[in-house]
């Protein structure tokens, strides 16, 4: 079993490794991109630095033409490395696993005074296991915004409903259904109680009836509220994704972890290639 996570981590790693590294730095740089322009007292988005890094960071300067759904090589490669990392995380922790309390303590700690390769390989081994689970966070999250089958998947997951809207990502197939749907539900709700408003009795009974069928919403917003829920459910969707990629979910205190994570997930698949050429020569 062993010998199948290595080859996972190694035959992953080694093509993707240098996106991963990519995606880490520019990711570790955007994580306190406001604080920066608020610092230089300017709109973060009217930074060229930022924009360059952004688009290095989601489309490798391939930018599409169509920026929030658009298809783009860079877009699939980023996304493909994203998934790429967490298996290349996920694989490396049941290699990382100790088979006894002393060799856990090695795990643990990085080594200083028995040779450079020795000190990278301690240090891709320990820091990696540390960074481990920030760096999951981010891997995991990313690819929703480069590919709508995980991007459903990952809604589905958390339990809401997708929106285009609330991730940017254009019309989907059957969203025009959806829309009309919803404007023919408008017209039949606004016929249906068109005349509610003097028939005090009818109101009451219409209402109750509401509130039977759609617990919890508003009787005069009706239909309208259900039109426009999954947008906001596709929105909530996209903050919680936000959040978890960006480590807001915590503040400062894991923006800071998120940070030290990104810029130490950077260099892990550099000692990686470092390793593996060493062990080849």
């Amino acid at each position: 079993m062993r010998r199948i996570f290595f080859l996972i981590h190694k035959w992953l790693a080694i093509p993707f490794g240098l996106f991963i590294s990519i995606m880490c730095f520019t990711g570790a740089i955007l994580l306190f991109k406001n604080e920066i322009a608020a610092w230089l007292s300017c709109n973060p988005d009217d930074l060229s630095f930022f924009k360059a890094v952004m688009r290095l960071h989601r489309w490798l300067f391939l930018v599409p033409e169509n920026p929030h759904g658009g298809f783009s090589f860079g877009r699939l490669l980023m996304g493909a490395s994203a998934i790429a990392a967490s298996l290349v995380l996920t694989s490396g922790v049941f290699l990382w696993i100790p088979k006894n309390k002393k060799a856990l303590k090695s795990r643990l700690t990085v080594t200083f005074r028995k040779g450079w390769r020795r000190f990278v390989y301690d240090s891709h081994v320990s820091l990696g296991i540390y960074v481990c689970i920030f760096i999951l966070l981010m891997s995991l999250t990313g690819p929703v915004w480069s590919f709508r089958w995980y991007r459903s998947g990952a809604v589905a997951v958390i339990g809401a409903e997708e929106s285009s809207q609330g991730f940017h990502a254009g019309n989907r197939p059957g969203d025009g259904n959806k829309s009309a749907q919803n404007k023919n539900l408008q017209a039949v709700e606004k016929e249906k109680f068109g005349n509610a408003k003097n028939e005090l009795g009818t109101r009451r009974h219409e209402s109750a009836t509401r509130r039977h069928e759609f617990p919890g919403k508003s009787d005069e917003l009706g239909t309208r509220q259900q039109g426009v829920g999954k947008e906001k459910t596709g929105a909530s969707a996209q903050q919680v994704f936000i959040s978890l990629h960006t480590g807001k979910w915590g503040g400062i205190v894991t923006r800071t972890l998120y940070f030290l994570a990104a810029i130490i997930g950077g260099f892990l698949p550099l000692s990686g290639y470092y390793l593996w050429l060493k062990k080849g020569r």
